[in-house]
């Protein structure tokens, strides 16, 4: 198998440098990538640092994965331009056991079953057309968070670049632009999108049809606004809100393996207008809004030294409804500080941040109309359940937290719920990176998380835990045609989701060719 990939990829690597080069059309730019990576771990998973914020990509402790793409990249010298983009994904994973009810085994039980990932998958594919600093765009392409170094990061609260691209259809500003009558003291940034999931089959594969819920069918719609001052200031700051509401699709509820009720939660036009500007549903005193709602409140200030050294200081605070809105949720949110150099050398940069969401606005919830003939008025607005619905699944795609991977996904929990089970967590993450001379980058990650369960209900006995590691090298060889090597060594202590211990290695070609 291993000899059959590794042909691949030469094959792969020959067909992009004989296309490109042959070409004669003038100065338009094309990318191309391939990959080959082979991961090798103990338990079921792959080390957390190996998995989080990586698209969505590796789940497992043993993989083999070749990956081949081309991109084109926009042109931002011209008023009009396109770019595009496709990438796929083939290979072999280990299987996980996941626990499902067996309504045909006698007498009926829970018992496990062997899940893998799919040997073939397309992670991009997409268009995008901009005019000026306008841009509109459809398919499935990456986006991580706008506010926070990607790479370094623990994960937005809201988008974090941990799941896999959902298909979609988003515009918005390609970046910061000047608003008019500021002086250029004041700029603007945002994105509208539609997203539709596509996970279906994943989530059927991985449900346990003995409690909880299924949904599938869901869409989703996300909307982002941002403020910056003037960046090429000492002093400048970045204030953002996101939001995203999740709707439509189906819900199945299950009772002790038996199906118990369904909903259709509405798929037609006024949905997806409900989903961009809620309307409030319900009688007076009792409104609600439909969807899944989330968003977050991000605040990032920078100041830069005359040796161009950034010291950055940041949070996000994560709310799901008017409480979470009013920042009644105490401390809950991500909090972080970060130092980058201004020229590389041994140490680029390094960051610590600190993430809590143990408070849910408190455990209390009251409403008068429900409590009929009580002489209280008003109501108070707690518990909450972050990225858990009661009407939807986690907020997760392909298992993946579509917010920060420091609330453990789906896919790791082996009871085959489709809500995520451990989201009252607190954690530290401190990453740092550098070079060593002038072709080796290093990069290295260390965490500790502690979940209590999901607030209201009992899903585990013991607060889970989980310390994890990972040191990561890349060599680029000086005369390295597109080529370089990645070696990465990771492990997990605790159990979220278990002990785990790995080590991969990545062979990269990725060149950029100008076709003449």
């Amino acid at each position: 198998m291993f000899s059959k990939i590794l042909n691949l990829l030469r094959l792969a690597i020959s067909a992009i440098t004989i296309v490109f080069a042959s070409t004669n059309v003038s100065a338009y730019e094309i990318s191309g990538k391939a990959a080959l990576s082979a991961t090798v771990g103990s338990n079921d998973f792959a080390p957390y640092y190996f998995t989080a914020n990586n698209f969505g990509i590796l789940t497992q402790s043993k993989d083999i994965l070749f990956n081949v793409g081309a991109f084109h990249p926009v042109d931002s010298t011209k008023r009009f331009s396109h770019s595009w983009g496709a990438e796929f994904y083939a290979g072999a994973s280990s299987a996980a056991p996941y626990q499902y009810w067996d309504a045909a085994a006698n007498p009926p039980a829970l018992t496990d079953r062997n899940v893998r990932p799919a040997s073939f998958w397309i992670q991009q594919l997409w268009g995008e057309i901009k005019y000026r600093r306008i841009f509109v765009q459809a398919g499935m392409k990456p986006h991580a968070s706008k506010i926070l170094d990607n790479k370094l990061t623990g994960g937005d609260l809201v988008w974090s670049g941990n799941a896999r691209p959902v298909p979609e259809v988003r515009a918005g500003f390609i970046d910061f632009v000047d608003i008019p009558l500021t002086k250029h003291w004041v700029q603007i940034e945002g994105v509208i999108s539609y997203d539709w999931f596509t996970d279906n089959r994943w989530c059927e594969d991985h449900y346990n049809y003995y409690s909880q819920l299924i949904a599938t069918g869901l869409k989703m719609c996300y909307k982002r606004i941002s403020f910056r001052t003037n960046p090429e200031k000492p002093f400048f700051v970045i204030a953002s809100a996101q939001n995203v509401s999740t709707f439509g699709g189906t819900t199945k509820y299950y009772y002790r393996g038996t199906l118990s009720r369904e909903v259709q939660n509405g798929n037609r036009f006024v949905d997806y207008l409900e989903a961009l500007v809620p309307f409030p549903h319900g009688g007076a005193k009792d409104d609600y809004y439909p969807g899944d709602n989330k968003g977050s409140w991000d605040l990032r200030a920078n100041y830069r030294f005359k040796n161009n050294d950034v010291l950055s200081a940041y949070f996000q605070w994560l709310w799901e409804d008017s409480s979470g809105m009013a920042k009644k949720n105490g401390w809950d949110g991500l909090w972080g500080i970060q130092y980058s150099r201004g020229e590389k050398g041994w140490f680029n940069s390094a960051l610590i941040e600190y993430l809590d969401l143990t408070n849910m606005s408190g455990p209390f919830m009251w409403n008068a109309p429900d409590t009929p003939g009580t002489t209280l008025e008003g109501n108070l607005a707690g518990g909450d359940n972050y990225y858990n619905n009661t009407f939807y699944r986690g907020y997760t795609n392909y298992g993946m937290t579509i917010g920060t991977p420091m609330v453990m996904g789906t896919v790791f929990q082996l009871n085959g719920s489709q809500l995520l089970c451990l989201n009252r967590v607190r954690g530290i993450h401190i990453a740092a990176t550098g070079n060593i001379g002038a072709n080796i980058e290093w990069l290295v990650k260390v965490g500790y998380r502690k979940a209590w369960g999901v607030p209201g209900t009992v899903y585990i006995l013991h607060p889970h835990h989980a310390t994890s590691f990972m040191a990561e090298a890349t060599w680029t060889p000086e005369k390295n045609r597109g080529f370089s090597f990645k070696a990465q060594i990771g492990f997990d202590k605790g159990n979220m989701p278990q002990n785990s211990f790995g080590c991969m290695l990545s062979v990269v070609f990725d060149r950029t060719f100008f076709k003449h």
